[in-house]
């Protein structure tokens, strides 16, 4: 591996060596004004339903932007950023979404097996393979980490649940989540009509709650593990919202200050120790704030689209959300290529550059995927046609 070594001093890896940022609270601030502003500087005039394609992309986009900043604090940083919540709130309303985009499809068309594991092939596991091939190697190249047999053969089935794999990716945790929710709906989506299904899926996620607090389930919080289903319920009565009566826009503004301000007395309830309302507070937190989150995020995406504008920025993050997923953590934790040059007053420079080269791989590994899919696709046409 010694032809490879002038390659180590490129990169930084931050598991060895942690970044040291002076003022966190005001990087912070920096980070999100200026998505923010790339934010308002894409909007464009486009017409929108509620909850529609456009809107859950441009909600995607969100997640995985707070997803991204929240672990650069936890895992590049001595100190960690305020609002270190947000990122976990963000995996909530991707598993929200996931849930109510497969019921909304199995309404419109019951399940097909074929058709249901050939997309999830597809779009989930092809990109998970290439990204893993990747990582592995760069772990052998830029790190000489090489990995057991069995690990490997576990994270390829996407079972993420040792801690060598969480050191593999910090983040694959969510994928194995995301594939066993697949499953457990293609089950019930078989067996059932939507409602007894999404009602299955309500006490399947129970279960997993129960074994997480007896760690025999190791993966995700609670409000998590709730997620998919409740994803699964909204698609069931969002018929009735978008058929019923319209929601015009001061309705949703209005919603929108009291969802906040819901948000605010849990948050600041929770901090208030021997509060007789402490225990009360204390579930609200684990379970309704994620969700109060999740309304605030949707509203205010809402409230854009009702006024007319759609974010071709966080559109484009949408469009890339799952192939940022899979690739940012390594590239920003393990493998490094940009921070280490910058300065801690110029670090936003940094960031945003890094944030650049995320996204162009992150096009790179779906052009990459799309263009496996086709060969495998025309392969098997040509398979059957002969």
């Amino acid at each position: 591996m010694a032809g490879f070594g002038f390659l180590n001093g490129l990169f930084t890896n931050y598991e060895v060596v942690k970044l040291h940022i002076s003022n966190p609270f005001l990087l912070n601030s920096l980070i999100y004004c200026s998505l923010l502003l790339v934010t308002l500087m894409t909007l464009r005039k486009k017409p929108s339903t509620l909850l529609d394609f456009s809107q859950t992309e441009q909600l995607k986009g969100l997640a995985m932007l707070f997803v991204v900043v929240g672990h650069f604090w936890l895992h590049v940083c001595n100190e960690h950023g305020p609002f270190l919540y947000i990122g976990d709130y963000a995996v909530t309303l991707f598993l929200l979404l996931s849930g109510y985009g497969l019921m909304t499809s199995n309404i419109a068309r019951r399940v097909n097996a074929r058709e249901f594991v050939t997309k999830r092939l597809r779009k989930i596991l092809v990109p998970y393979w290439v990204a893993t091939i990747g990582i592995i190697a760069l772990d052998y190249i830029l790190l000489q980490k090489h990995y057991p047999l069995h690990e490997l053969l576990l994270t390829f089935s996407g079972i993420n649940l040792s801690e060598a794999l969480k050191f593999f990716d910090y983040a694959r945790w969510f994928i194995t989540l995301l594939l066993i929710y697949y499953l457990a709906f293609f089950f019930c989506a078989k067996l059932w009509s939507p409602p007894s299904a999404t009602l299955a899926l309500l006490c399947f996620s129970l279960v997993l709650i129960l074994f997480r607090r007896t760690e025999f389930f190791p993966l995700g919080a609670r409000h998590q593990l709730l997620a998919f289903p409740l994803g699964c319920l909204l698609a069931l009565i969002f018929p009735s919202i978008e058929h019923g009566e319209r929601i015009n826009l001061r309705r949703q503004i209005v919603s929108l200050a009291f969802t906040a301000l819901a948000m605010l007395f849990i948050f600041l309830g929770r901090n208030k120790n021997g509060s007789s309302l402490e225990k009360v507070l204390f579930y609200l937190d684990g379970y309704i704030l994620p969700y109060l989150y999740c309304l605030i995020l949707a509203l205010t995406i809402s409230v854009l689209a009702s006024t007319g504008y759609t974010s071709k920025f966080l559109g484009l993050c949408g469009y890339l959300s799952y192939e940022v997923y899979l690739i940012h953590g390594p590239l920003l934790v393990k493998y490094n290529p940009v921070l280490g040059y910058f300065e801690n007053n110029a670090m936003l420079v940094g960031i945003l550059l890094w944030g650049s080269l995320l996204f162009g791989l992150a096009y790179a590994l779906k052009l990459t995927t799309s263009g496996i899919n086709h060969l495998c696709k025309a392969a098997t046409y040509d398979k059957t046609w002969h």
